[in-house]
């Protein structure tokens, strides 16, 4: 197999499409010798003639002919592969995949993507919610771009930070002094995340027990709605979004807080790149 060169192949392509070495010079931006010479080195690898020269301009032998339509269609799907890339490249298309629980959907994304959308609308997203082990599982195998969760530990990719409380309907229940998380487990019917939930885990290692709720749930949104019914005392982010006329239990200690961190795959498209700039922008400006 001859092994012919991209840049001759382009010139033959030129050449036999406009039928002019003068004018395919003016395409390329090169002079009529060094098309000339091209043409002719490329007829050497091959071992044939591609083009007879005449005072019309050039005409192309059977066997140019021939060659020229499989050329044609290589160059042609180069072509096409070449304005496709540049689609990605300036966002144009593409698609973020994106590992989320519903909690921090709400809490840390609405917003992010109503910006991004407004600014990208060709650009697809595409949103998995789960628990945060099973999502980062998904990226690690290439199913997600990005992971966002919450972790008790903060890093250098942490966008933001909540602090936890537990909450109440005063319609049910009445604090009227502070009083220690030992002394609310101990009393009160508790409403909280399942064990698999990074909140719940935090929770459980900051009082070092196992904890035996009333009632688990698998959002925050549970949490939030079962504790507004009166069925116990929820533990949730210290937010507006979760907290509905709810009030804050007075606790003695100071419960932890939660980080939202972001992790990325290796192998980011350019939306991905994107995405990921304007969330981190967004949350630096809090």
């Amino acid at each position: 197999m001859v092994n012919i060169g991209l840049d001759l192949l382009q010139i033959f392509y030129e050449v036999a499409k406009l039928q002019s070495i003068t004018k395919a010079s003016e395409v390329l931006f090169i002079s009529q010798p060094a098309v000339s010479q091209s043409i002719k080195k490329l007829e050497s690898q091959l071992g044939g003639t591609l083009l007879i020269r005449n005072n019309k301009g050039i005409t192309l032998t059977e066997e140019g002919k021939c060659f020229y339509e499989y050329v044609k269609v290589a160059i042609e799907t180069i072509e096409s592969g070449t304005d496709e890339f540049d689609n990605f490249k300036g966002l144009n298309k593409g698609v973020v995949r994106i590992g989320i629980s519903t909690t921090l959907t709400k809490l840390v994304l609405v917003n992010v993507l109503k910006k991004f959308h407004t600014q990208y609308q060709k650009i697809d997203i595409q949103i998995y919610n789960g628990l945060t082990s099973n999502l980062i599982s998904k990226l690690e195998n290439g199913s997600l771009d990005i992971v966002i969760y919450n972790s008790e530990l903060k890093s250098q990719n942490s966008l933001t930070s909540f602090s936890h409380c537990f909450v109440y309907n005063p319609e049910f229940y009445k604090f009227k002094k502070p009083i220690s998380v030992k002394e609310l487990i101990k009393n009160y019917p508790l409403i909280l995340q399942d064990k698999q939930s990074n909140t719940r885990t935090q929770l459980d290692k900051f009082l070092g027990v196992d904890l035996k709720p009333k009632m688990e749930v698998v959002s925050q949104e549970l949490v939030s709605v079962f504790s507004s019914c009166g069925l116990g005392i929820g533990y949730t982010i210290n937010c507006p979004l979760f907290l509905n006329g709810l009030k804050i239990v007075p606790i003695i200690e100071e419960l932890p807080k939660t980080s939202i961190e972001i992790m990325q795959s290796k192998l980011l498209t350019f939306a991905t790149r994107q995405f990921i700039k304007t969330i981190k922008e967004e949350y630096k400006s809090i």
